[in-house]
């Protein structure tokens, strides 16, 4: 297996399938292969999860394509902090890809993905399945989540990038943002590639994967201003982190601050 690995982390979310889709296309990645439809696998879950007591062998025969950088685009592995460690240790060499979303729109994205999904999801990461976002917002801060877990614990993203980035080198970690490469897909590409030290190419089809259409969120003006409130210092750290602010994420943070 190419020990140059390659792994979307996260988040979940924040276009994790569409990058998956996009990359996938380039002659130098191979995915993972069902081995019944022979249609390309996304998710492995293997660090940190389900997969992981099957071991290695089994996670290498997910990839038949050997001479080729492997794509795992795994978007829960970003939130558990043992992944690090397991990915340094198996693939020193892995290039880490993360993708963002404004923490708040990605908040209302798992709760209506996971709403759309009840009751398979009842015994998912939120606190009040198949109940309103307002209720299950106000349930996790009463009672948070594991670390990084949650409608809510999952939006801190710098405290999951400083964690990683304690493991993996810096030069190893790409980090991308939703709301920029929507805009400017191509761009966002070319970097993604530089940073894989593959040829730039452009896939004939760039549009966004995975969409869902939102139903009733009962997202009062008061559960935003509370989200706001708690995700403005995670922000700035995040941006400390980063180097640089991120301008498209000013729709809920200019409000009077």
């Amino acid at each position: 297996m190419n020990p140059d690995h390659i792994i979307i982390a996260g988040s979940q979310k924040c276009g994790t399938s569409t990058l998956f889709e996009w990359l996938a296309t380039h002659p130098e990645i191979g995915t993972a292969i069902d081995a019944s439809s022979h249609k390309p696998i996304k998710e492995l879950h293997f660090f940190g999860g389900k997969n992981w007591p099957k071991g290695f062998d089994w996670y290498a025969s997910q990839f038949p394509h050997h001479s080729k950088r492997s794509l795992d685009a795994t978007p829960e592995y970003l939130t558990h902090a043992n992944v690090p460690m397991m990915i340094a240790k198996v693939f020193p060499r892995a290039n880490i890809i993360v993708t963002l979303r404004e923490p708040i729109s990605r908040a209302m994205s798992q709760h209506n993905h996971y709403l759309q999904q009840f009751p398979q999801t009842a015994d998912w990461d939120w606190r009040c399945p198949g109940d309103d976002f307002a209720k299950n917002v106000s349930a996790e801060l009463e009672q948070p989540f594991e670390p990084w877990r949650g409608i809510v614990g999952r939006g801190l993203y710098a405290q999951q990038l400083l964690h990683w980035s304690s493991v993996i080198p810096r030069s190893q970690l790409c980090v991308v943002i939703l709301e920029e490469w929507q805009l400017r897909p191509i761009e966002t590409l070319h970097r993604i590639f530089d940073f894989l030290c593959l040829e730039r190419i452009c896939p004939v089809d760039l549009k966004p994967h995975h969409l869902q259409a939102y139903i009733a969120l009962h997202d009062p003006l008061v559960t935003i201003d509370v989200l706001t409130d708690l995700y403005k210092s995670a922000n700035d750290q995040l941006f400390n982190w980063l180097g640089r602010e991120i301008p498209a994420w000013q729709k809920y943070y200019s409000r009077g601050n």
